[in-house]
């Protein structure tokens, strides 16, 4: 039971926040002449050229606001409303959420927003579930109902639908199970509970492991008090693991989360508080600028070189559990926070670093992100090949037809889909990357995303990028539309990559928001040529 008290999100709103953070974080740094240098820095929230804000519901019963800090700067609020309905003569509870952010990146604000709606019964059993995503024009929905022991989602985006089914555990809860069954039953010091919950947006069911500490003096927003600590690690699919801390009252109220992945903060405070403007005092952050990973010794020529090795040190984590090994990268542990990266610039007449599975459907099909049968995309895609015969020679005039279409290279959406750019002609190193995946996809040559980082030679370090991979003569071979070059050098090192089909592959990229802020990266040496095999 509820007891009254307004539900909390706890685990589910970090979950969202990181996404959210993640996909506007860094992606796409200028590579033209023209934008080498950043523009003067502002505070997150002000620029003009924000997208508005979804307006806030007016308060409903059991309704909560908190704010969301990072690096200590306030970048958004979330609000939390829940009620007790009747559904087919049942009592449910019907959750309604909103999470929202707003980024400066090289002095351009870009805003991204998730709803979420779920109905659950008071144990914490998901009946349905509806989310919206909006990271760029255009929202990706979702609808989620759990029937007959399977969990059935159907994703629109763009006019495109595509229906998923994941199989449903019988003791699986739903998006807010976590925070209302902590509600009901408040965890004690030294107390430890597990359970698998659905997280939205990534679509895939997680273990939440929570270990309640003791209580202690925490600061709030704007105020001390004795809360519970709690530390919980939510297990994902594929070895994604999130570590965070949550604070909670006697009744199991949750006031104050954080997470070292991004220095993620949020506070439970009032509706004004929450929807009020960043402090003045509050610190500059633009997130290009501020989580670039600076190297000692330059790369000259940085895309023109043949093989680098770095060394790269993680001071929470595995860096050889971190970064992936392939045909472009081979990843060697040298001590258990330390690894040696060997990136080589792939070509179809240069050996492989190591071996990759062959293509899966889902490299090959059009999805909501990757519209490979949008007809501006199959379009740009015909123009671009014209009488181009070879599959390597095609995938160069991809990469080249994608550099030189999108005319306007900026800040201004988070995550757009293909279909969008196409006809936009405007973004990001993210826009670029789903329209170079889907102009290969619609003339039937495999292509995934990749990201990882990308070497910036007027800042003499390392930013969060995204851009392309191709299947050519039997191995995955990386381009990039943002260069335009016909295929890359050795300055790009590989997080992960994805088809990016359905929600649950955008939890690849939470390995970016797990290397920031604990990232060094040291050049160890580098070639300017190789022999062909």
């Amino acid at each position: 039971m509820l007891h009254g008290s307004s539900m909390s999100q706890g685990s589910y709103r970090h979950g969202q926040f990181w996404l959210m953070a993640v996909m506007a974080v860094g992606w796409g740094w200028p590579t033209t002449a023209s934008c080498q240098t950043a523009p003067d820095r502002q505070l997150a929230g002000t620029s003009s050229t924000t997208a508005a804000r979804p307006l806030a519901a007016a308060p409903r019963e059991q309704e909560s606001w908190d704010i969301v800090e990072m690096m200590g700067a306030k970048v958004g609020y979330s609000r939390t409303s829940s009620r007790r309905v009747q559904r087919d003569e049942r009592e449910l509870i019907e959750t309604e959420s909103l999470q929202f952010i707003e980024l400066t990146r090289l002095g351009q604000s870009t805003s991204q927003s998730i709803e979420i709606r779920s109905l659950e019964t008071p144990d914490g059993d998901l009946v349905s579930f509806q989310s919206e995503v909006t990271m760029g024009a255009v929202p990706m929905t979702t609808m989620g109902v759990v029937r007959d022991g399977q969990l059935v989602l159907t994703t629109t985006t763009q006019g495109t639908t595509a229906e998923q089914r994941l199989t449903w555990p019988q003791d699986a809860k739903g998006l807010f199970a976590a925070e209302q069954l902590m509600r009901q039953h408040p965890l004690k010091p030294g107390e430890t509970r597990t359970l698998q919950v659905m997280v939205p947006v990534f679509n895939q069911i997680g273990t939440v492991e929570l270990t309640a500490r003791d209580y202690e003096t925490t600061s709030l927003y704007d105020r001390e008090v004795s809360l519970l600590r709690i530390e919980m690690t939510t297990q994902l699919p594929g070895g994604v693991k999130i570590d965070a801390t949550e604070w909670t009252d006697r009744t199991g109220e949750i006031l104050k989360t954080s997470t070292p992945l991004m220095k993620l903060d949020t506070y439970r405070v009032p509706r004004r508080v929450a929807l009020g403007k960043a402090a003045s005092e509050a610190p500059d952050l633009d997130l290009v600028l501020d989580l670039i990973v600076p190297v000692a010794r330059p790369i000259p020529h940085p895309h023109e070189t043949a093989e680098v090795t770095y060394r790269v040190r993680l001071e929470r984590d595995d860096p050889a559990a971190v970064f992936c090994s392939g045909g472009s990268q081979h990843v060697k542990t040298v001590s258990p926070h330390l690894a040696e990266i060997t990136v080589r610039a792939l070509r179809p007449n240069v050996e492989p670093m190591d071996r990759e599975p062959a293509p899966r459907a889902e490299d090959r099909e059009p999805n909501g992100l990757v519209q490979s049968d949008d007809a501006r995309v199959v379009a740009l895609a015909q123009s671009a090949i014209g009488g181009v015969t070879g599959a390597w020679p095609r995938a160069c005039a991809l990469e080249k037809s994608v550099y030189s279409s999108i005319h306007k290279k900026n800040f201004s959406q988070a995550f757009a889909t293909a279909a969008e750019v196409a006809q936009s002609l405007e973004g990001d190193c993210t826009e670029h990357a789903v329209l170079l995946a889907a102009l290969a996809r619609s003339i039937d040559m495999p292509a995934r995303v990749a990201t990882g980082l990308i070497y910036i030679a007027s800042r003499q370090g390392f930013g969060y990028h995204m851009w392309c991979e191709v299947y050519v003569d039997g191995t995955w071979i990386p381009i990039d539309a943002t260069l335009g070059r016909g295929g890359i050098g050795a300055a790009h090192i590989k997080l992960g990559h994805s088809s990016l089909a359905g929600g649950a592959p955008l939890a690849s990229l939470l390995s970016v928001a797990q290397v920031m802020g604990q990232l060094k990266i040291e050049v160890i040496d580098v070639k300017t040529q190789l022999a062909a095999k």
